[in-house]
């Protein structure tokens, strides 16, 4: 506002200009920083909420699926048409031996051979030495039925299962 009349100094009009041009500068840089400063702020937590969710999806989908060992337990006569002579055929027993695991006894003629199977991803897999030959026997649920395959000596060996009654 200009009094007439009064005197007017053109180096206070530069300074108060100055002062009002640095105040609404602060105000304008503090403004933006809060405004940058939010927006960071509620991207790191959307960031953050996205992390939380997919750990959560990824420790829900990696938990371990357990087998159920009731479907395997029993007695059951094995047949193995691709084996050597002598181990076609048989009787294997099999008990639940805590948890996740499983005893075997596979029964040939009049030998019997003891076997401890572990819980996979996919089934029971288990080792025995057959007359000195290391064999590696992997259980398999398929149509709800157990299923085995043998590998011994460079051989993979079909097993099939049925239930005795």
């Amino acid at each position: 506002m200009i009094i007439s009349g009064a005197k007017v100094n053109p180096f206070l009009i530069r300074q108060n200009a100055g002062r009002f041009f640095s105040v609404h500068l602060a105000a304008f840089v503090k403004a933006l920083f809060i405004f940058k400063y939010n927006f960071m702020v509620k991207n790191m937590l959307k960031m953050v909420g996205t992390l939380m969710c997919l750990m959560i999806c990824l420790s829900v989908s990696a938990q371990e699926k357990k087998q159920d060992v009731t479907k395997y337990a029993g007695s059951w006569t094995f047949s193995a048409p691709e084996a050597p002579y002598g181990y076609q055929d048989g009787t294997v027993v099999l008990e639940a031996a805590g948890e996740g695991k499983l005893a075997g006894i596979f029964i040939v003629d009049s030998y019997a051979y003891k076997a401890e199977f572990k819980e996979t991803e996919n089934g029971f897999a288990g080792s025995l030495d057959v007359d000195g030959y290391p064999t590696d026997i992997v259980l398999t649920l398929k149509d709800g039925k157990p299923e085995a395959v043998a590998y011994a000596g460079g051989m993979t060996i079909n097993i099939l299962l049925t239930a005795n009654d």
